[in-house]
C-alpha cells in the first residue's frame, strides 16, 4: 500500500528512537537524508559547470577546469558539502597557493572556482552566496618576472636557422618570429585560413570547434611577409592535412603543451635561454622602434581593446600592418 514500505519502517525506527532519547549521530544522518535532498559536494559541482556551460563537452576545457578546481580541497579538508565552504577556508585558499604559484596563477584560479560555484548556486537555486568573490590576493601583479624581448644577434639566429631547416616545429617557431603571433594561435593554423596568393600574403586567425582565442581582439588578420610566406607556401607542399601543424593540432582544438615544450626545447638547442613568448615582445619593440602608431602595432599583435583597431578596414588594415612588419623586421631578416 506504500511505494517506498521500508522508509516507512525507517521512520518509525527513528521516531522511537526519539522518542526514548536513544538517538545517535548515525540515526540523526538519517533522519536528515530522509527529510532533505542530499548536499551538493564539490566532487558534483563541476558536473553541474560543465552541463550548463557552452564548451562543457570540450575535453581540453574540462580538464583545464579540473586541474584549478582540485586545489580548493587543499583548505576543506576533503569533499564536503558545498554549503559547508566558508570565507575563513576561501581566505586560507589563497594563503595556502601563495607558498607555490605566483599571484596571476591565483588569480586565474580563483576565477574558475567562482564560475564553478555561481554557476552551481543558479542552477540548483541555492540560496547561498559565494565565499570566494572579492577575495584580496596580497601584492598582485608585482611577483610576476617580465618576459624579455630576444636581443638582435639571438633573433637573427633563430630566424636564419628555422629558415634553413624549414621542418614543423621551424615554420611554427619561425611565424611566430615574423608576425608577433602567440605559439598557440599559430599552431591552430588550417589551410583555409591561408592566404598566400593574395596582393597581401596573410593567414586570418579564427576560432573553431574547441579552438579559442585569448581576447575578442585575438580575431584578425595577419600579414606574412614575404621571409615568411615563402617558407610557409614550400612548408604546406610537404603534406595534405588540413591543419598546419597537425603535430600540434588535431583540427579541433590546439594542443598548448606541447607547443610549449617543443618549442622550448628547440630555442634551447640554440643556446639560448629565452622562450618562444618573447618573439611576441620582440616584435612589439621593433615596431615601436620603427615608428609604428600604436594603435596599428596594437591591431597588428591582437593587443589591447578592439577599439585601439578604429579606422582600419580588412583591406586599408591588411597593407599598412604589412608595411609596418616589413620595415620593423628588415634589421633581423638573414641576407639573401
Amino acid at each position: 500500500m506504500y511505494e517506498f514500505p521500508h522508509l516507512d519502517y525507517i521512520e518509525d525506527y527513528l521516531r522511537d528512537k526519539k522518542q526514548a532519547g536513544t538517538m545517535t549521530k548515525v540515526d540523526e544522518l538519517a533522519q536528515l537524508l530522509l527529510s532533505k535532498p542530499m548536499p551538493i559536494l564539490l566532487s558534483q559541482a563541476t558536473d553541474i559547470y560543465f552541463e550548463n556551460h557552452e564548451h562543457g563537452t570540450s575535453e581540453k576545457f574540462k580538464k583545464n577546469t579540473l586541474k584549478r578546481w582540485k586545489n580548493i580541497y587543499s583548505v576543506t579538508d576533503g569533499d564536503i558539502p558545498l554549503v559547508d565552504v566558508t570565507r575563513d577556508m576561501a581566505k586560507r585558499y589563497v594563503k595556502h597557493r601563495l607558498a607555490s604559484v605566483k599571484t596571476t596563477t591565483i588569480e586565474r584560479e580563483l576565477k574558475t572556482i567562482r564560475a564553478v560555484i555561481n554557476s552551481v548556486i543558479k542552477e540548483k537555486s541555492l540560496k547561498i552566496g559565494n565565499e570566494f568573490e572579492r577575495l584580496t590576493i596580497p601584492k598582485k601583479g608585482k611577483d610576476s618576472i617580465a618576459r624579455k624581448p630576444f636581443t638582435l644577434v639571438e633573433y637573427r639566429q633563430l630566424i636564419a636557422s628555422c629558415i634553413a631547416k624549414g621542418d614543423e616545429i621551424r615554420v611554427l617557431v619561425l611565424i611566430c618570429c615574423l608576425t608577433g603571433v602567440r605559439p598557440a594561435e599559430a599552431a591552430g593554423l588550417r589551410r583555409e585560413d591561408i592566404y598566400l596568393d593574395d596582393e597581401y600574403p596573410h593567414f586570418d586567425l579564427v576560432e573553431y570547434g574547441d579552438r579559442t582565442l585569448k581576447t575578442k581582439n585575438s580575431v584578425r588578420k595577419v600579414p606574412l611577409i614575404p621571409a615568411a610566406a615563402i617558407v610557409l607556401g614550400q612548408y604546406l607542399e610537404t603534406h595534405t592535412y588540413d591543419v598546419v601543424f597537425p603535430r600540434y593540432c588535431d583540427g579541433n582544438e590546439v594542443l598548448g603543451d606541447n607547443v610549449s615544450g617543443a618549442t622550448s626545447r628547440y630555442i634551447k638547442l640554440l643556446n639560448i635561454k629565452k622562450t618562444l613568448y618573447s618573439a611576441r615582445h620582440t616584435v612589439k619593440t621593433l615596431l615601436d622602434q620603427v615608428g609604428t602608431s600604436e594603435y596599428l602595432a596594437e591591431s597588428i599583435g591582437g593587443w589591447g581593446k578592439a577599439s585601439l583597431s578604429r579606422g582600419y578596414g580588412d583591406g586599408h588594415s591588411l597593407a599598412k600592418k604589412y608595411e609596418a612588419l616589413n620595415k620593423a623586421l628588415d634589421q633581423v631578416l638573414p641576407d639573401e
